[in-house]
């Protein structure tokens, strides 16, 4: 199941999951995480998030209200998201979370608010020698306090071309 309060960012995800052949095990669903249906708590194994980085009047605006949205805590904020997979996710299920670097201090704060452990973290660079700029997470859902750091994700090769792991996850080269 997946939550997007924006109409046509759900339609696409839609899209997105029959053309990927996953429409018959991910279910797209218009709505608001503040509002799930009582009937969905601890309904779940696994929870992924990719909610908005910035927060609420943080930086530049963006050139739509759509991408505002998307990028912002317009209508959440980050708790509301990791409380709302707190509350989907069975006892020891895992949220999977993709967000920014410089929100981790906030992100395992709030998360442990939540009963949500991290317990494996990657970062991702878009070169070597650069800022990462992508934190990924996975948290467990009562879980210990037991966390394995994984070896830097590059993006790309100093020329510019997909790194060997990039073409290898993507499955652009067998």
């Amino acid at each position: 199941m997946e939550t997007e309060i924006q109409k046509d960012s759900a339609d696409r995800a839609a899209r997105s999951a029959a053309l990927n052949m996953l429409d018959d095990r991910i279910e797209v669903i218009c709505g608001d995480i503040m509002e799930l249906p009582d009937d969905m708590s601890g309904s779940f194994d696994i929870a992924v998030s990719n909610p908005p980085y910035m927060e609420s009047g943080a930086g530049p605006e963006s050139e739509t209200e759509a991408r505002n949205i998307a990028r912002r805590e317009t209508t959440a904020g980050l708790i509301d998201f990791l409380a709302a997979a707190a509350v989907l996710l069975k006892e020891n299920g895992s949220l999977y979370m993709v967000h920014r670097p410089f929100r981790l201090a906030d992100i395992i704060s709030f998360a442990r608010m939540a009963r949500l452990e991290p317990k494996e973290i990657r970062f991702v660079y878009p070169f070597e020698g650069q800022e990462s700029n992508i934190v990924l997470i996975r948290f467990a859902k009562g879980g210990g306090k037991e966390l394995h750091v994984f070896p830097p994700l590059y993006v790309r090769e100093k020329n510019g071309a997909y790194t060997e792991e990039i073409d290898r996850i993507y499955e652009r080269k067998k």
